[in-house]
């Protein structure tokens, strides 16, 4: 796994919570969640996810992620 750089330029954070039939997301600028959605967890909903970011200029680069399962 790759460590995130010492210091970042990433202005966006995106949650994730992870569940076994869906994604539920949130992007946050860091003052406050700026997008919300949620999305299928297989193929389809992942390349959703992918476009949902594109949209709103979360790139890899500007974007840390951060996820958590659901469930017992």
């Amino acid at each position: 796994m790759e460590e995130a750089p010492a210091t970042s330029t990433a202005s966006l954070s995106l949650g994730i919570d992870v569940g076994k039939s869906a994604l539920e997301l949130a992007l946050s600028n860091g003052e406050a969640a700026i997008a919300k959605t949620s999305v299928s967890n297989d193929s389809e909903g992942h390349e959703r996810l992918l476009s949902w970011l594109h949209d709103r200029e979360a790139s890899p680069g500007e974007t840390f992620v951060c996820m958590e399962s659901s469930g017992g």
